[in-house]
């Protein structure tokens, strides 16, 4: 399994999509670094955190791994190499989950460069201390963003097996960003499963108490659904 992963790492290697899908996770922390010397109302961490962490977990994030399993999914799809994929004695089974793997370790990666550059920019643009709660509170949000984050991939998978199609992949991801903003605007936002990452972050911003509970077992439900559904779909489809 190992190495299959680590074939999946490689194939991405030079990929100017996945550098691309990066980029675009890592925008508005980016952002904020640059802009927040010249903001005086942003030199302060809950301000200068909320806005990169509002627009990239409530948003762009979503939609960045969206795109990212539809590349690693249905890449030999698209090159026409398919056929060749599967000329290995290797079971579906386990290519899918080498390739979910794939995608778990570039999320962690994404989340991980998030937060040192969200945190690392901020204490060279903003001169007031970072308090050791403020910090592990958002480490600790940061962890549960992400575990509910690998929730949802297999549901996205499933739909992205189904249509094996860039553009259709685009539309989901289009809907997706439209629905999760009119879900922003509710106050019902936590029981939308593609939702669910912006949750803790969320938290963190508000005043009142937020209980993640609800959350996590969404994740926990929406995880073992959209795996069954990837295991039925696999079963049904035809060997190539």
């Amino acid at each position: 399994m190992f190495n299959l992963v680590y074939s999946e790492i490689l194939k991405l290697k030079k990929s100017k999509t996945i550098l691309f899908i990066i980029l675009i996770s890592i925008f508005f922390p980016a952002l904020e670094c640059v802009l927040t010397p010249f903001n005086t109302e942003g030199q302060i961490w809950l301000t200068y955190a909320g806005g990169a962490e509002d627009l990239t977990f409530g948003f762009v994030g979503t939609i960045a791994f969206i795109l990212l399993s539809s590349h690693i999914f249905i890449r030999e799809y698209s090159y026409d190499t398919v056929k060749l994929m599967y000329s290995y004695p290797l079971s579906k089974i386990s290519i899918f989950i080498s390739k979910l793997f794939t995608i778990y370790i570039i999320i962690a990666l994404i989340y991980i460069l998030h937060f040192t550059i969200l945190f690392g920019g901020g204490l060279l643009v903003i001169h007031k201390p970072l308090t050791k709660i403020f910090f592990l509170s958002h480490a600790s949000a940061y962890v549960i963003s992400m575990m509910l984050e690998f929730s949802i991939v297999p549901l996205i998978i499933f739909l992205i097996n189904i249509l094996k199609n860039t553009a259709a992949s685009i539309f989901i991801a289009v809907v997706t960003l439209t629905l999760n903003f009119f879900m922003y605007q509710t106050k019902r936002n936590s029981y939308w499963p593609l939702m669910l990452p912006y949750i803790p972050i969320r938290k963190l911003q508000i005043s009142q108490f937020v209980d993640l509970m609800p959350s996590i077992k969404l994740g926990i439900i929406t995880a073992i659904v959209g795996i069954l559904l990837c295991i039925f779909q696999l079963s049904k489809e035809r060997d190539i």
